[in-house]
């Protein structure tokens, strides 16, 4: 049973590899990697709920990330940390 771990570890890494090689080729938006600094505008209504909804994050690492803003009401413009 142990030499089956031993087969089938590099079969996965070579699968996740080409998998990450074909959607880098193919144009396909790869998520970014942690440490990555994005932010987003708020627009006029917005609360980081919807911004954590339409950028694709966790609303509460947004609130996390941007304890100087009001979750419910950020100020128009303002950017936030994603």
């Amino acid at each position: 049973m142990k030499h089956l771990y031993l087969k089938i570890i590099p079969f996965f890494i070579l699968l996740f590899s080409s998998a990450l090689s074909h959607a880098e080729e193919s144009g396909v938006a790869i998520p970014a990697i942690s440490g990555e600094i994005m932010s987003a505008r708020v627009q006029k209504d917005d609360t980081l709920m919807d911004l954590a909804l339409r950028e694709g994050f966790g609303f509460e690492n947004i609130v996390n990330s941007n304890k100087e803003h009001d979750p419910w009401n950020p100020e128009t413009g303002s950017h936030i940390t994603l």
